[in-house]
């Protein structure tokens, strides 16, 4: 109903300048960011999953190597916890909690992924060779 002209657009000051594309400079930007973000990939996935890591009131209380399968049983704060190394991933088969939010977190198998138990007060975390303070980013 309404048609705003070039000429319209120049008299009155209220109106919005006319939107304007991209600048070369904006395509630039857009091109560093792409490729920065395609070449860190593969620094996030350089860590190799190598342990497990059972925390209980954080505390390291068990850790065993992802590549021997095995079932494991941890005492939480409302009663056991069953754990599952298989194929080089854990997975909470088992726990005493209402919830079973741990449980139906399903398994996890990459550096840094996490399990927790809130009610039982038991954390399930990956851990690698280079695992420190730092993260892949950073090195």
């Amino acid at each position: 109903m309404f048609s705003i002209s070039r000429s319209n657009r120049q008299n009155n000051p209220q109106l919005p300048p006319h939107p304007r594309f991209a600048s070369f400079a904006d395509l630039i930007i857009l091109l560093i960011v792409g490729a920065g973000t395609i070449l860190g990939f593969p620094a996030m996935t350089a860590l190799k999953p190598e342990n497990v890591s059972i925390y209980r009131d954080n505390h390291l209380i068990a850790t065993y190597p992802l590549d021997t399968d095995r079932t494991i049983s941890v005492k939480g704060i409302r009663g056991p916890v069953e754990l599952t190394i298989k194929n080089g991933s854990v997975a909470v088969t088992d726990a005493d909690c209402p919830h079973g939010i741990c449980r139906k977190t399903g398994s996890i198998r990459n550096p840094r992924s996490q399990i927790v138990c809130a009610p039982n007060h038991i954390l399930i975390t990956i851990t690698s060779s280079g695992d420190d303070t730092l993260d892949a980013i950073v090195r």
